[in-house]
């Protein structure tokens, strides 16, 4: 049941009816028993690894919690420091195993989803053997919830916040559904406080929602799934392709995979926003990033922002990087120290984006990739004046700021996603070759139209991404589209809607006979 199906229009609109129904104290227990049943039918398997990472994280917690509130007791009625000292030091050797054994197990399960079938394979390999047949079971949603159950046990840990000691708001805190398929990655301080407020219907709240949730629709519907056919279609037939014609599919696939990742992104902050609940933004036109460091602080905002808060700081500020930071300081200044500890965080923190997005080698290539031009731009950061000097080039100038977006995107929309979405890493190879070396305009003109879309279909789809353009541009100007249609007169409100509700009835790709595809992010 996806965001996508008639049946969970059907679930949605039920429950707000039985939500807004109920004494507004009672409104999270709906929110649960909805979150459970939506993700019951996703795969009744898939429910003990949900609950037994929320039961393990919960109960972590709260003994973490309880030690410090301990220690806090025991502080107030020391009165020596070297007993106060003391004190402190048991209180994080415990705290600190309980942390631990609770992250490492919760992990463990995530890294066997992810892992325990190329682990296997690769052994087959060593030893000559066929490849086993290994069935595991990857519930939905593992990734995101994982992420935020971790951070939450490490932000009780770090005195952040005290331990939920209400176990269903924590689950619901960790299966809430508007999240559970493509994220936004939560954080109990921003979301599992939620629940404990009353919600109270509200027109204007309700409206946003649901306009949110079209322009959603929108973006899946009308931009994402009309284009996913012939980009599978060309890739497949990649070696037959030209390079012309392959560049062309990886800009249309940077287009499928933001209109799929953001649309559904879309689609769960309204339909929570119709409860009065509200999640974090996850995309900030992204395309409009001048830099790939300003790209990953645009796209999947929460993704990066979990990556900062709980791998970076803690790598940067741990024993070992600060006594590597020290020497390279000693032997060749300042800024060699200070640039040891940023990149030795950055390695850290793209060998773990890598993996989690993937499993195979594509994604530590796409993570090297991206990393590698993060560190390099920071090695090189005193150098940039003195070439744009020489170069003569204006800093400041519109001409300038246009190429850095395009330049960015070929970087971050063009090169790493040639090299996860190619079939091997070998035909990514043939796919850069042949843009580099063969282009054949000629052959691009003769068979675009032969993978799936016709001409018609292309020009709708380009006229839903000018839109898209459009609004993004509105959106990069800093206008607040929704607060201004709210602002004007209630006919051409009701036009613009009717206007974007029509372009999804008409030109969207749903329907008997066809099947939408899955959400992009859901594999991850």
């Amino acid at each position: 049941m996806t965001f996508v199906s008639f049946y969970f229009l059907v679930f949605l609109i039920a429950l707000a009816v039985a939500y807004f129904v109920v004494p507004a104290r009672g409104r999270w227990v709906v929110l649960l028993a909805g979150s459970l049943l939506f993700y019951a039918k996703a795969g009744l398997s898939f429910l003990p690894f949900m609950i037994g990472a929320a039961l393990l994280t919960y109960l972590g917690a709260r003994k973490i919690s309880d030690i410090h509130e301990d220690a806090a007791v025991r502080m107030a009625s020391a009165s020596f420091r070297d007993e106060k000292k003391a004190i402190r030091a048991a209180e994080k050797r415990s705290a600190s195993r309980i942390m631990w054994v609770t992250i490492l197990l919760v992990l463990a399960c995530l890294f066997y989803t992810k892992f325990a079938k190329r682990i296997a394979a690769l052994i087959a390999a060593a030893a000559g053997a066929e490849d086993p047949a290994l069935m595991v079971i990857i519930p939905l949603g593992i990734s995101y919830y994982t992420f935020s159950t971790v951070g939450y046990v490490l932000d009780v840990y770090w005195k952040r916040y005290k331990a939920e000691t209400n176990f269903f708001r924590y689950l619901l805190y960790v299966c809430y559904f508007p999240h559970i398929l493509q994220g936004p990655i939560a954080r109990y301080d921003k979301l599992g406080v939620q629940f404990r407020e009353p919600h109270y219907f509200d027109y204007k709240r309700v409206c946003f929602g649901a306009q949110l949730m079209l322009w959603g629709f929108f973006k899946k519907l009308v931009i994402a799934d009309r284009f996913a056919p012939f980009v599978s279609n060309v890739l497949k037939d990649y070696q037959k392709a030209s390079g012309s014609l392959l560049f062309f599919t990886m800009v249309i696939y940077a287009i499928q995979i933001y209109a799929d990742f953001s649309g559904c992104v879309d689609m769960a902050r309204g339909m929570s926003q119709i409860f009065g609940i509200e999640i974090d933004k996850n995309f900030a036109q992204p395309y409009f990033a001048v830099s790939v460091e300003d790209f990953w602080r645009r796209w999947h905002i929460t993704l990066g922002a979990w990556f900062r808060d709980y791998l970076n700081m803690p790598v940067a500020v741990s024993g070992g990087v600060k006594k590597l930071s020290r020497s390279m300081r000693k032997k060749f200044g300042p800024r060699a120290g200070q640039n040891t500890t940023t990149i030795c965080a950055l390695i850290a923190v793209w060998i773990a984006t890598g993996a989690w997005h993937g499993t195979g080698w594509n994604y530590m290539l796409w993570a090297l990739w991206q990393g590698g031009i993060i560190a390099l731009s920071v090695l090189m950061k005193p150098v940039y004046p003195k070439m744009l000097k020489v170069l003569h080039f204006d800093p400041d100038s519109p001409e300038f700021h246009v190429f850095r977006i395009l330049r960015t995107f070929l970087l971050c929309g063009i090169v790493p996603r040639t090299i996860v979405k190619a079939p091997s890493i070998a035909a990514a190879g043939v796919i850069f070759r042949k843009m580099l070396t063969h282009p054949g305009l000629g052959a691009f003109k003769a068979t675009v139209l032969h993978y799936g879309l016709g001409k018609m279909e292309f020009l709708i789809g380009f006229a839903a991404v000018f839109l898209l353009f459009f609004t993004s541009v509105l959106k990069e100007r800093g206008w607040n589209i929704r607060e201004h249609l709210a602002g004007r007169n209630i006919v051409f409100r009701w036009a613009v809607y009717l206007f974007l509700f029509f372009l999804v009835i008409l030109f969207g790709k749903y329907g008997p006979g066809y099947n939408a595809s899955s959400f992009i992010y859901m594999d991850f």
